[in-house]
């Protein structure tokens, strides 16, 4: 297959873009529409709570705008999925924006350690942002190193045709970082689960009644974020091997040419994620 700057929607079938169908408007309006009231709502926090969570704030908000340009490049890729610039810009934010998600999922579990407790492990509430963090930057440099690989690989139609039909190094690197952030996200479960298991709910529901409604409302409020969190780390891990699998069987295959299942395993999911993070906010559930 090939893909040519010359073509357009009314002289070239779909099928010979990167895309290999014409993007969704729809869908990709509503995730852009999901990321600008999470923008919004982050915003909000920020003046109003001002430095509580702020590096929190600031992850979210920084994977959502580039969440909501990929997908603005998206809705611009209906008009002309055979833009070459558009694919790759979308390619590439899509595919990093989920790091800073990770970041703040991270940024959380030392402030819900030192809430509950070391856990079965004894691993110092500080120590968790301090192996986390680290690894999301590395997985980030390696992401952006394969997006921008991915970009100058696809600057002409020649070199576009060729990046299609195989799997050239900015894609290799990419699956690395996508493999990385797996990994990384699986470890962090472990960990997060043992914090968990550390307290148990008779424990919780000990130390509420022994101080009445208040407590039952903070035992309450933190099951929420408990709860919130690890199903955005669920959500981000199920995205990321999705990622993986679709990178790996190159972008000719059925599987990377899919859009709903694009949709529903990367849109939906991280749109999701994020949702809970913000909606679900630490400043309000971990408050003393």
């Amino acid at each position: 297959m090939s893909s040519t700057g010359d073509c357009s929607i009314e002289s070239c079938a779909v099928e010979l873009s990167l895309y290999g169908y014409r993007p969704n408007l729809g869908a990709n309006i509503f995730l852009t529409a999901i990321y600008s009231l999470v923008i919004s709502t982050a915003a909000i926090i920020i003046i109003r709570r001002r430095r509580e969570w702020l590096s929190y704030n600031i992850c979210i908000i920084l994977g959502s705008i580039l969440e909501l340009v990929g997908y603005a490049e998206r809705i611009k890729g209906y008009s002309n999925p055979f833009a070459l610039d558009g694919f790759t810009i979308q390619y590439a934010l899509l595919t990093i924006a989920p790091v800073f998600i990770t970041a703040a999922i991270y940024i959380s579990i030392g402030q819900l350690a030192q809430k509950m407790g070391r856990g079965y492990l004894n691993i110092r509430p500080n120590l968790y942002p301090r192996i986390f963090i680290p690894c999301d930057v590395i997985i980030l440099a390696v992401q952006a190193t394969g997006g921008a690989l991915t970009t100058s690989q696809t600057s002409t139609p020649e070199e576009a045709a060729k990046y299609k039909d195989g799997k050239p190094s900015g894609v290799i690197i990419t699956i690395v970082g996508l493999v990385l952030q797996v990994v990384s996200l699986t470890v962090f479960l472990v960990l997060f689960s043992a914090i968990l298991l550390g307290q148990t709910k008779s424990t919780r529901l000990s130390e509420a009644k022994s101080n009445e409604p208040t407590a039952w409302t903070k035992s309450m409020r933190l099951s929420m974020f408990i709860y919130s969190l690890a199903t955005s780390c669920i959500l981000v891990l199920i995205r990321s091997a999705y990622r993986v699998a679709e990178l790996s069987n190159g972008l000719d295959s059925g599987l990377a040419q899919n859009e709903p299942l694009f949709i529903g395993l990367d849109g939906i999911l991280i749109a999701l994620a994020t949702a809970l993070l913000i909606g679900f906010h630490p400043v309000y559930l971990l408050k003393d």
